[in-house]
């Protein structure tokens, strides 16, 4: 990715970001808000990368020494690689977030209970409870090629055993040990 494509997508994710904001003072429930911070969340780690990889670009075009100039194009292109990986190939993020749950939780689309096995379950959120946000992320995804889905994911945390002994207790050597 070039500097000027780095540069357009910020400029885009900036605005995207304002429009996000501005629809963000609309909502009428906090899975809305949530949803609407995760997203400018997103935007904003994206964008800083951008400008760390411009910053990048800058700094090999302006180095005099051969050498360091030779090791920081070698940086630019694991960054190039890197930064092409996972705008092109990266997961979809969950706009809902992910969420620890002991046994189960209600499901925001049909508010009936489910239980969570050992597998995260996602679940998409309506749009109305959106309020509005899934026709930016649709724009999003076509103007920036980030995917952003819908989706609220739920897992279950197995609990680590309880330890054997306190480890608050005092050692006391002349004890017995018990196995």
């Amino acid at each position: 990715m070039t500097s000027e494509e780095a540069l357009i997508l910020i400029v885009r994710m900036a605005g995207f970001k304002l429009l996000v904001r501005a629809n963000r003072l609309g909502c009428d429930n906090d899975l809305a808000r949530l949803a609407h911070d995760n997203v400018i969340a997103v935007l904003d780690a994206w964008r800083a990368n951008l400008a760390d990889h411009i910053d990048l670009i800058c700094s090999v075009a302006r180095e005099t020494d051969a050498q360091k100039q030779d090791d920081l194009a070698h940086h630019l292109h694991q960054c190039d690689n890197a930064l092409d990986r996972y705008w092109h190939l990266g997961e979809p993020y969950d706009v809902g977030g992910w969420h620890n749950v002991d046994d189960g939780f209600v499901s925001p689309s049909s508010g009936e209970p489910i239980e969570v096995g050992c597998f995260p379950i996602a679940q998409a959120i309506p749009d109305e409870l959106l309020c509005g946000l899934a026709a930016i992320l649709h724009d999003i995804a076509i103007e920036c090629r980030l995917a952003i889905r819908p989706t609220i994911v739920f897992y279950k945390v197995t609990p680590m055993p309880a330890s054997a002994r306190n480890s608050m207790m005092p050692f006391d050597p002349d004890a017995e040990i018990p196995w």
